[in-house]
């Protein structure tokens, strides 16, 4: 409901009746509710703000809306905006949040008004509007939406408070070589939480035993957003919303999984295709039903928003479709118990989002918010889920769930703490197994391998040539694996055993355009040289070494000088999972199933389940082989059942095995094995 209201129809069609018709019709357990937009404006009466035009001489119609949702028992979230907040960013320039140059978000013509959650006067007016809201409403949580920095801000606020907290002034190049810059980033991250909980504060001293939860889908975006566990720390439950797609969604909950406090985590995305900005353009309802399927076989809560019509109608066809989905899924919703099973930790730095090779540069240049650490993790978790490996993703902020692994991914991973080294070592020393690949924590380095990393190639397109058969079966010394990006060099004697050596290309290729465009043409004594035209194919000489093994205490440690998995390739994928399977660890499930489909395994130690989703990128995902799929048990199964009818599935256990067939798979197939 991020609606204006300088047009006398905008919201005047709202109706309390209407809307809860719909939240009946979609059978909603939950509903947020907006009282507050990124507009600025209240939908309830208000002496601090003000009020959305519409609700004059009909005030309580959003409070009549909660009061019909919980004689329904419908569960109401309060939504609020925080630093997004246009009416506020008119109020008081000291407000509002300042770039490099000193210019405020809307000098630009940008729709958004942002306030700086570092501004005494800000703050005091979202204090002033919590308190009335909790005076008008009951609920049973709330959701501050956009707890996040949504850029470097120079505001005179965040200068004083710099200054006052370090002695210093604000740097203005990003370069995470200057020890500056990271304090000062750290120092973001710091405000953003210190802000949040001054929210919870005034919101649990005037709101006893309610929920709080913050925007945090920016857990994955670069180090802009100033979100770390910060977020996880300060929320109830963790929750945010996506439009990423499949690979995304995967990703997303197994990361919010094992970083809420409590269960289940929250998983938001549009009903909308392919994101909010298309307002009537809805998914399909393959698509939605995939969606839900995947989250609810995480055991994550299904989340779908849909944008109010400026006019304050909505659509009614949209939420019969919504309740046919719910329906679907709600037989399911008893089953949802136990922990989730995983052999594999995909490692996440809350606190490693940024691009250490980049050029340092002037905060508000251009950037497309990649960071190789989560092009890696993604990869990895691509290709453990289209291998059918069973996985989760374990983070920074929870180091106890890394002895719940039997093997650790840390995927070009940076600024990785001397307290995640301390714990990495005391788990590879007990007899756990670590990938580790690109620059990861030389601290680890040193220790596992007894060498030192010496910079990277020069090489934008190197090569890895393997010494032992089985981890690159389609590769030699003759045709080696093809990485698009430079690998590490090593200094020193190293440790261990080397699995691959590094290849060359018979020239540094050149990078940049291929023909015109330059600033200086060349003399003809300076051409560039190169071996193959359209290509640069592998050199016969071996330049050092790319992939290494080495045992640790208990445990064992693999080593990549480019991490193979972020390359979106289906060999890459190969490869990695080949190098995994290197430690002999005896998975918990095995899969003779379509690559496109991911089982999520949950056990709670008397019975285990098992989810089967279809997660064909398409609008009509057509149904795929299901196949045959292995689970380890301790020893025969009393019953395995198909849910939520619970139709006994004919199974066969051999060697500690409980195998049987998936079936033909539309959507999604829940299994429970019981011991």
């Amino acid at each position: 409901m991020h609606i204006e209201d300088w047009d006398a129809e905008f919201l005047s069609k709202f109706s309390a009746e209407d809307y809860f018709d719909n939240l009946v019709r979609a059978k909603i357990s939950t509903a947020m509710i907006y009282i507050h937009s990124h507009v600025g404006y209240c939908f309830f009466p208000t002496k601090t703000g003000k009020m959305h035009n519409a609700f004059a001489g009909r005030e309580d119609e959003m409070r009549k809306l909660f009061d019909m949702c919980h004689a329904a028992g419908i569960n109401v979230i309060a939504y609020f905006s925080v630093t997004y907040d246009n009416y506020a960013y008119g109020l008081d320039e000291s407000f509002r949040v300042k770039d490099i140059n000193g210019n405020a978000s809307r000098a630009y013509g940008n729709r958004y008004g942002l306030n700086c959650p570092n501004s005494p006067g800000y703050r005091e007016y979202v204090k002033k509007l919590i308190m009335e809201f909790c005076a008008y409403f009951d609920f049973e949580g709330v959701y501050f939406d956009m707890t996040f920095w949504s850029c470097v801000c120079y505001c005179d606020n965040c200068k004083a408070r710099y200054l006052r907290e370090t002695g210093k002034q604000l740097p203005v190049i990003i370069d995470w070589k200057d020890p500056d810059w990271v304090q000062f980033q750290q120092s973001r991250t710091d405000w953003m939480e210190d802000f949040a909980e001054y929210c919870n504060g005034i919101l649990f001293a005037n709101k006893k035993g309610v929920s709080v939860t913050h925007q945090y889908s920016p857990a994955m975006s670069f180090f802009q957003y100033g979100q770390s566990e910060n977020m996880a720390k300060a929320s109830t439950y963790c929750g945010g919303d996506f439009y990423g797609g499949i690979e995304q969604h995967s990703f997303a909950c197994k990361l919010y999984y094992g970083l809420t406090a409590n269960q289940p985590f929250e998983f938001q995305t549009s009903r909308c295709y392919p994101n909010l900005y298309d307002h009537t353009t809805t998914k399909s309802r393959d698509m939605l039903c995939q969606c839900a399927a995947h989250t609810l076989a995480h055991h994550g809560a299904v989340f779908f928003i849909d944008a109010i019509d400026p006019s304050g109608t909505i659509n009614k066809k949209i939420y019969d479709q919504i309740g046919g989905i719910f329906g679907w899924l709600q037989p399911y919703e008893k089953y949802m118990r136990g922990q989730l099973a995983a052999d594999v930790g995909v490692y996440f730095n809350l606190r490693g989002k940024y691009d250490p090779y980049r050029a340092p540069v002037a905060p508000g240049t251009p950037d497309n918010g990649l960071y190789p650490h989560l092009t890696a993790s993604l990869g990895a978790s691509r290709a453990l889920r289209n291998a059918h490996v069973p996985f989760a993703v374990v983070n920074s902020y929870r180091l106890e769930q890394f002895d719940k692994c039997k093997i650790i991914a840390m995927c070009d991973a940076v600024n990785v703490s001397a307290a995640e080294c301390e714990k990495i070592k005391e788990y590879v020393r007990n007899g756990g197994n670590l990938y580790m690949s690109g620059e990861t924590a030389p601290e680890l380095f040193t220790e596992f391998f007894k060498a030192e990393y010496d910079g990277r190639t020069e090489d934008i397109v190197t090569y890895m040539s393997p010494e032992i058969k089985g981890i690159m079966p389609e590769h030699s010394k003759q045709a080696p694996l093809a990485i698009s990006q430079p690998q590490v060099k090593i200094k020193g004697k190293f440790k261990g055993q080397k699995l691959a050596s590094m290849i060359l290309p018979y020239t540094v290729p050149k990078n940049g355009p291929i023909f015109c465009g330059d600033d200086k043409p060349l003399a003809e004594n300076e051409l560039y040289k190169f071996s193959s035209i359209h290509s640069n194919p592998p050199s016969t000489k071996i330049s050092g070494a790319s992939i290494l093994k080495t045992g640790y205490g208990k445990g064992n440690v693999i080593w990549s000088a480019a991490p193979v998995e972020g390359a979106e390739r289906f060999v890459h994928e190969e490869v990695f999972v080949n190098l995994l399977k290197l430690f002999g660890v005896e998975f918990i499930f095995k899969a003779d199933s379509d690559r496109n489909i991911e089982f999520i395994l949950f056990d709670d130690g008397n019975k285990q389940l098992l989810s089967a989703v279809n997660l064909s990128d398409s609008p009509y995902p057509a149904p795929v082989k299901g196949g045959k799929i292995k689970i380890k048990c301790l020893q025969n199964p009393a019953a395995v059942r198909l849910l939520p009818e619970r139709k006994l599935i004919k199974h066969t256990y051999k060697n500690g095995y409980a195998a049987f067939n998936i079936g033909e798979l539309k959507i999604l197939k829940m299994f429970e094995i019981e011991q």
